[in-house]
């Protein structure tokens, strides 16, 4: 079995948070999914560069080997 993390997906999405696309992962992954939602209010508010009407963070489980396609934020 592969060991899983959590890790902070970034999502944009459309006016009604209809059409949501992942557009970062923050690269430090969290060891609960309680940690993750802890320090979404200070990710998101560092996103105001991002394009898009609404912004949200989403708790994932995701394996290791994924980790490699995180970017950082800020």
């Amino acid at each position: 079995m592969k060991e899983a993390l959590i890790i902070m997906a970034i999502l944009g999405c459309a006016d009604d948070n209809s059409q949501c696309q992942t557009v970062q992962r923050v690269t430090v992954p969290f060891e609960t999914v309680a940690d993750c939602r802890a320090a979404q209010p200070a990710v998101l508010e560092k996103l105001t560069m991002l394009d898009y009407p609404v912004i949200v963070a989403d708790c994932q489980r995701s394996p290791v080997n994924q980790l490699a396609d995180a970017r950082p934020i800020g």
